[in-house]
């Protein structure tokens, strides 16, 4: 007796698990899993009441956190197993979901005590964008053409617009979207530097007041490709002193005007007078020197660069430099030019108290030695240039008086060395013996044409 009863109270139990609930008399037709701002709920509801009912029927649109919304409510009078299907459209309008982007909702249903539920679904502001690009990278001037379909999240084709935009080249273009097509073309500008873009695309779907109430973006990436456009020369000075270094850029450009690097670039760089310096190649945007001597020709020196069908000419400027480096050797003054152009102008030598002031003419690189003579004794030699004044020490010198002699002058007054006497004697001796042979031989043919 005892199991019998323990076995009618368990079917009774697994009873109120398969049997319908009091809800089983409300009963919510399956919805689509997602929907946008704009698109009609179609909602039905069958109701079987299991007893008679007279009252509202309720249906609530539940978003969670208390985000609820009474979308319908109507009253029914019914009988016992009367089964009546209520349908009903309900558009989602924008004020209702003004801030999320999406919500996950279901209906809700009261009548009579009795409340039933539908499946979850989306509710949703999205608008998706599948973009096709015929390529991605473009040279500059060149058509981009941006091909897209857009779709609402729930899957019906748009109507609308779009906007793109490529912030760094300062496009921004609109289009209108039709059965969720479009198609845009625009051209990549003529100076676009080389480089990545990001092409954005916004996608917008109004209502008939105007308000925007779906939306979507996506972006693609494309790339501008450096196209050579131009070099250039680019020095450090544009004046240079002989003995320093120049340093000097050669840039392939592109149509931005930006460096394009690793191209290789010939150069030849001329002196005055178009003696080519040196012939070499260099690349884009690295720096090179050009070592120049002290005794390089002063005047306007040129770079000559060259890449396919681009040439380019840059000229700097060599200074004048007038300068002379003087030491003092025993009693020889040794003057040498290690400018650049002749050096003309006066020298002040002091040689103790005595001040002498020569005129000097000494070619480039070229040395001139001067004998220093003076009462004998020991005295204080300084040189100056107007620029530099150079003192030597105190040096011992001979001789009848303050003197500086040119050794690479010839000067006969001064030739009073013996030796000089002797070979001037010789001379003298040799032309009086020339003189009297002479003599001799015109006598003795003057005697041979006498008659006998």
């Amino acid at each position: 007796m005892i199991k019998k009863r323990a076995s009618i109270i368990l079917i009774f139990a697994f009873s109120l698990f398969i049997l319908p609930s009091a809800s089983a008399g409300i009963f919510i037709s399956q919805m689509d899993n997602f929907y946008n701002i704009g698109n009609p709920l179609n909602i039905q509801v069958t109701l079987n009441p299991t007893a008679p009912i007279n009252d509202f029927l309720e249906i609530n649109l539940d978003c969670g956190l208390n985000k609820t919304f009474q979308v319908y409510r109507s009253p029914y009078n019914l009988n016992q197993g009367q089964e009546i299907n209520v349908n009903f459209q309900f558009f989602l309008s924008k004020p209702l979901f003004n801030t999320s982007i999406q919500e996950l909702c279901s209906l809700k249903t009261n009548y009579g005590g009795e409340s039933a539920a539908s499946n979850n679904f989306e509710i949703s502001k999205k608008i998706d964008l599948e973009l096709t690009l015929q390529k991605k990278k473009y040279n500059p001037g060149e058509k981009v053409i941006i091909n897209g379909i857009v779709t609402q999240k729930s899957g019906s084709l748009v109507n609308g617009f779009v906007e793109i935009t490529i912030d760094a080249l300062n496009i921004k273009l609109s289009k209108t979207i039709s059965q969720g097509n479009f198609s845009y073309s625009f051209d990549i500008p003529e100076n676009a530097p080389a480089g990545d873009y990001i092409v954005n695309i916004e996608s917008f779907q109004q209502d008939s007041s105007g308000a925007i109430i779906n939306e979507g973006n996506e972006s693609e990436t494309i790339s501008v490709l450096p196209v050579r456009k131009n070099i250039e020369i680019v020095l450090d000075n544009q004046n240079v002193k002989p003995g320093e270094s120049l340093k000097y850029k050669v840039n392939a450009l592109d149509q931005a005007n930006n460096i394009i690097g690793k191209e290789s670039i010939s150069v030849v760089i001329y002196k005055p007078g178009d003696f080519v310096v040196t012939k070499k190649v260099v690349k884009s945007g690295e720096e090179n020197t050009l070592k120049l001597d002290e005794k390089d020709s002063p005047g306007y020196w040129k770079i000559d660069a060259a890449l396919d069908e681009f040439s380019v000419r840059k000229l700097f400027y060599i200074e004048e430099v007038a300068e002379i480096s003087a030491s003092l050797i025993n009693d020889t003054l040794v003057v040498t030019n290690v400018g650049n152009i002749i050096y003309k102008a006066p020298l002040e030598i002091g040689i103790g108290s005595a001040v002498e002031v020569i005129q000097l003419e000494i070619k480039i690189g070229e040395t001139k030695k001067f004998k220093l003579s003076a009462p004998t004794g020991t005295y204080s030699i300084r040189v100056n240039d107007g620029n530099e004044n150079s003192v030597f020490g105190s040096v011992p010198l001979t001789g009848n008086a303050v003197k500086i002699r040119d050794l690479d002058s010839i000067n006969f007054g001064e030739f009073t060395a013996p030796i000089l006497w002797f070979f001037g004697a010789i001379v003298l001796i040799l032309i009086i013996v020339l003189l009297i042979k002479a003599r001799k031989k015109k006598i003795s043919q003057g005697n041979v044409g006498e008659p006998g």
